[in-house]
């Protein structure tokens, strides 16, 4: 018997809400493995900070150590990185790296340590909890810059807030000079949105990991080649580079917050699968005309799905493996 397999499109919209408050994040210096849930993190050691709350567990390196990143890039640094993120309550990996300073001088990239981090008293008026990380570089050439990154977690809401801060705090000034923060999911499968044209605000990319989605926010300027960021920064100034980063349990959860941070309007939709009963297969949601992938995801023995898309034509593409099905629709508010 011959197997159709299909899928239909509906969609609503919906009023984009981030979750209320919750309760206050618990800080605990790590002792021993019994600190940890079991699986959550390959790259602790005693005396790492770990964070949690009702929504997830974060872990932020507090030893000088590098640690194995995934293949093709550098050794990351564990001291002041977050070094997982998962939600609560799950025997998730939440393996990641994230928040080593990356300098790129002209032709050359370099990739200061932080010597220490601390609580940082910068939340409290808001009743957030946030870690300091600070840091040095210096080179042969005589450029001195001060390093500070802080980490600001949203209790309840899954969601941290990563800003860093380079100072030239020497008489030479940086010429050529990109800086920004070193981040590694673990994790090689994603979806990202942005288009220079179309969806330049929509800078973001979201990780489907085993059990849960991770999702880095960068709000700084999209460098090209001809154009770094910051570009010069003369003795004196400096420059902050900024991310939010978020975990949950799903790719809706998350892509809600997203979109309501970015003011994007958005529209809840769904996909449905009819005559399926394979173990698994992808779907993959482009915009028509750039082919930007506004979602991604395995499934599992799924028959319905859903996510957010803003308003515009869409192509649809379920891969069965190795059969294949495309739809066009189009999304748009009521």
């Amino acid at each position: 018997m011959k197997l159709t397999k299909q899928f239909v499109l509906a969609a609503l919209a919906v009023l984009l809400i981030i979750p209320a408050f919750g309760r206050g994040a618990e800080v605990k210096v790590i002792a021993s493995p019994a600190d940890l849930v079991p699986d959550f993190s390959t790259l602790a050691q005693k005396g790492d900070y770990l964070v949690s709350d009702g929504k997830f567990v974060a872990l932020l390196g507090a030893s000088a150590r590098q640690v194995v990143t995934s293949a093709n890039y550098p050794h990351g640094q564990a001291m002041g990185s977050l070094l997982a993120l998962s939600p609560s309550g799950q025997d998730f990996c939440g393996d990641l790296n994230f928040g080593m300073p990356v300098l790129r001088i002209k032709d050359k990239t370099h990739y200061p340590a932080y010597t220490r981090i601390d609580r940082d008293p910068a939340g409290t008026a808001a009743k957030l909890l946030s870690f300091a990380a600070s840091g040095v570089y210096k080179d042969n050439e005589g450029k001195t810059a001060d390093i500070r990154t802080t980490y600001l977690f949203h209790p309840g809401k899954g969601q941290i807030e990563v800003s860093s801060t380079l100072t030239n705090a020497g008489q030479v000034a940086f010429e050529d000079l990109s800086y920004s923060l070193f981040f590694d999911a673990y994790h090689r499968y994603y979806f990202r949105p942005y288009d220079e044209a179309k969806f330049a605000s929509l800078n973001f990319r979201v990780y489907q990991k085993k059990g849960f989605h991770l999702a880095l926010l960068n709000l700084n300027p999209v460098e090209k080649e001809e154009s770094r960021f910051p570009g010069k920064l003369a003795p004196g100034q400096k420059c902050e580079v900024r991310y939010i980063l978020f975990v949950d349990s799903s790719a809706t959860g998350l892509l809600q917050k997203i979109y309501g941070i970015l003011n994007v309007p958005a529209v809840k939709a769904s996909a449905s699968f009819r005559d399926y009963d394979g173990d698994w297969m992808e779907l993959v949601v482009r915009e028509a005309v750039t082919s930007s992938v506004f979602f991604r995801a395995v499934l599992e023995k799924s028959v319905y799905q859903e996510f957010l898309l803003p308003p515009g034509y869409y192509r649809l593409q379920a891969n069965f493996f190795p059969a294949v099905v495309e739809e066009l629709a189009e999304i748009k508010l009521d």
